[in-house]
């Protein structure tokens, strides 16, 4: 579910999040799960209320009780009224007990059959699912979400595969995905190691960047500030949401360690941070996958593009739009570099560019310049007799 933006500490205030058609459809869906054991669920919480209640007005109650048996001995009155009030608060306290059962077997049924239903609709919502959208690999809104239900557990992978069979292409790179996933899962089990170093341990000879510099690009980096739409847009659903696109993670990693020249392994914890989905296997790896770092990983030496990845998987920029405010009315001719627009509003913008683009900041690096520094970085560790990256 959407979240609401908070403020930086460095006070850099982030676009309010829109109570959006998805966050009402997850919160109407939660609500449903719910329905068939609200009666129940009500009466657990007044018994848990009253237990609450009763948890609280004991020590008064004791003390009473403890004042009056004072007051009686000192006086040598009869005792019989202090033990009946003992009985009563004995009572209470049985009573107390009984309460807190009810109310934690209550809300224990209440959980392990909604987990039943949300296992079943997990289940429903990717048969559902039209499989060609992932043949196109496009990011947008349909995606499965299935990311943090397979975390923690509500379904596994083998009820998933029959789902799956004849449904065509889309379906086969939705399995392959499913394969990515089991595979770092294996491997992190027989190399427990690379869930804080690389794989290819040679590769973390390569040179980043530190100090307060190397700080300031990496909060702009975190926040979507980087001036280059679709990174902004992955990292903006990430801080909105907990959860981006698997597209966007590949490109703002790519972004953060051979444009920006920042120690993946920054990103990577930031990610856990964030993700609803976080997988300490598949976001490891998946990072040293981007980086060059990892097994069967992609080659150092291919720096993602982050303007021709957004136009190739956001070509009508809805996805940038959705989570950059600023460029909503810039034409989709120039939504993934806006700072190529001409400085004319005329035909490309519905408003003023000093009331939309404008705010908008501009690149932090020039994403060719910095290729060639990576690719230079790269060839400081192949002279050192470095691995081959061929």
């Amino acid at each position: 579910m959407a979240r609401y933006s908070r403020n930086d500490q460095a006070g850099v205030e982030l676009p309010k999040a829109r109570l959006d058609r998805e966050s009402l459809k997850q919160a109407v869906e939660l609500f449903r799960y719910l329905r068939p054991y609200r009666a129940r669920f009500s009466v657990a919480m007044v018994a848990l209320f009253a237990s609450s209640l009763l948890s609280l007005s004991f020590p008064y109650l004791a003390g009473s009780i403890i004042d009056a048996a004072v007051l009686r001995n000192q006086t040598g009155g009869s005792m019989a009224g202090v033990d009946r009030t003992a009985l009563l608060l004995m009572g209470i306290l049985a009573l107390q007990a009984g309460l807190s059962f009810f109310h934690s077997l209550s809300f224990a049924t209440v959980g392990q059959r909604s987990l039943v239903d949300l296992r079943r609709d997990t289940y429903a919502r990717l048969i559902s699912l039209p499989m060609t959208f992932f043949a196109q690999r496009r990011v947008g809104e349909l995606a499965s979400r299935l990311s943090a239900d397979l975390k923690y557990g509500l379904v596994h992978p083998r009820q998933i595969m029959p789902g799956l069979r004849g449904r065509g292409r889309g379906a086969d790179v939705f399995r392959s995905e499913l394969c990515w996933r089991e595979f770092y899962a294996d491997v992190l089990w027989h190399r427990p190691e690379t869930a804080r170093r690389a794989l290819v341990t040679e590769m973390e000879e390569i040179r980043v960047d530190e100090g307060p510099a190397a700080d300031d690009r990496f909060d702009a980096w975190r926040l979507g500030r980087t001036g280059y739409p679709f990174i902004d847009a992955g990292m903006r659903q990430l801080l909105r949401e907990g959860w981006m696109h698997n597209r966007t993670r590949m490109a703002a990693a790519s972004f953060l360690v051979k444009d920006l020249h920042l120690d993946g392994r920054r990103g990577a914890r930031w990610f856990m941070d964030q993700l609803v989905d976080g997988d300490l296997a598949s976001n490891q790896h998946g990072w040293q996958w981007t980086a060059g770092t990892g097994t069967d990983a992609s080659p150092y030496y291919r720096v993602f593009n982050p303007v021709l990845q957004g136009k190739k998987f956001d070509p009508d920029g809805e996805y940038v739009r959705r989570y950059v405010p600023e460029l909503r009315d810039m034409s989709t001719r120039f939504i993934h570099e806006p700072w190529s627009a001409p400085l004319t509003a005329g035909a490309l913008f519905d408003v003023d560019m000093a009331e939309g683009p404008a705010s908008y900041p501009a690149p932090i690096v020039d994403h060719a310049t910095e290729r060639v520094e990576a690719l230079a970085r790269l060839a400081e560790i192949r002279s050192a007799d470095g691995p081959s990256m061929g």
